[in-house]
Order: C-alpha cells, then sequence, then structure tokens
C-alpha cells in the first residue's frame, strides 16, 4: 500500500513536471511570443463584462473589468466596451503591435493605449478611453497591481506608464500553473 503511494507520487511530480516543460512556451529561438499566440476575448467574470485575454496555455487572464457606466450615456455601455476595448486587443495582438501598454492623452481624453517601444509612442493605438479627470497612471497600475503581485517591473519613461505585455502574460501564466517540485505529502513515520 505504501509503495503505491510512493510511485503514485514519484508519477504525479514526474507529470507535473511535463506538463510545464510542454506548456511554457520556448521565447527565444524565434518562436512566436505569447502575446500573439493569446486572444483576447469579451466574457463574464461574475457578470461583469470583461475583457479576458485566453493564453496558448488556456489560461484566462482578466484585464480589464467594465464596472462603472460612466460612458452609458453617450451609447457605450459596459457590454459595448467590453466589445470594442477586446477586439482592439485582438487587432493589435494580431498586427504585432501589442508590446507594450502605455499610458497618454488622445482628443483631450486620458487613455490607455499601445505602444511598440518602451517609451514609444501610441499612435492613434487606443486601447481604452478613462473618464475626463482620470489618472491613467493610477488606473494602469490598479489594473496591473489587482492581477499581479510577483513584483512587475512597470517602466517609466517620464510621466508616462509602460507595462511589457509579454512580461505580464508570462507572470500570470507563471502564476497559474502547479509548482514544479511540490513537496510530496508526509508519509509519517517510516520506522
Amino acid at each position: 500500500m505504501k509503495i503505491a503511494a510512493v510511485v503514485s507520487s514519484v508519477l504525479t511530480l514526474l507529470l507535473a513536471g511535463n506538463y510545464v516543460n510542454a506548456q511554457i512556451p520556448n521565447l527565444e529561438g524565434g518562436s512566436k511570443n505569447i502575446v500573439s499566440q493569446t486572444t483576447f476575448v469579451c466574457g463574464q467574470i461574475e457578470g461583469v463584462p470583461t475583457t479576458i485575454a485566453r493564453t496558448p496555455q488556456g489560461i484566462d487572464v482578466p484585464i480589464i473589468r467594465y464596472v462603472s457606466g460612466y460612458f452609458a450615456e453617450s451609447g457605450y455601455t459596459n457590454e459595448y466596451r467590453c466589445q470594442e476595448v477586446s477586439a482592439r486587443f485582438q487587432r493589435y495582438a494580431s498586427e504585432g503591435t501589442l508590446k507594450y501598454m502605455a499610458t497618454g492623452k488622445m482628443n483631450g481624453y486620458p487613455v490607455i493605449c499601445v505602444a511598440e517601444t518602451q517609451g514609444g509612442s501610441c499612435g492613434n493605438r487606443i486601447l481604452i478611453t478613462l473618464k475626463q479627470n482620470s489618472d491613467p497612471r493610477a488606473t494602469l497600475q490598479a489594473l496591473i497591481d489587482i492581477r499581479n503581485n510577483s513584483g512587475l517591473v512597470l517602466n517609466e519613461t517620464g510621466s508616462r506608464l509602460y507595462v511589457d505585455m509579454e512580461e505580464f502574460l508570462q507572470e500570470e501564466i507563471n502564476a497559474s500553473l502547479p509548482e514544479e517540485n511540490p513537496q510530496p505529502e508526509s508519509p509519517g513515520q517510516l520506522w
């Protein structure tokens, strides 16, 4: 009986190790990056419209939850904004331009947008428009902090904030996968 438990524990460790090794993509050597393999969709989490990044490993990472209703009077309901913003994430990922989420201001409104390089311009690649008097830096910081307590580095260039999307998604994948070497339960006293 004890041998079966030990064999079971060893097999579990081996399978978990293989799962981790097989599921984490090799980002070096010219393979596609995580962002380009990720699908961005609008879904519901606890009844709230949410932009979700569905990674190649099948892990759903909530990116933006739409709760304010601030733009509803203009015809932009939370559901509509979720659909639109999720489509933008997907378009920029497919184009290969979704390298960094950045902060900025466009048409007099604070925005979270897409930059191809750290410190680079967003051009006209808006992800989401924020309320008129919102602080886009604080908003982006809050979006990342809510999901990531691992110390992901936020890059600050002047008054703008940049989040490396590849690093962000990799951190979320790593946090969601089982530990590579979990400690087996103690079999109790052996003698």
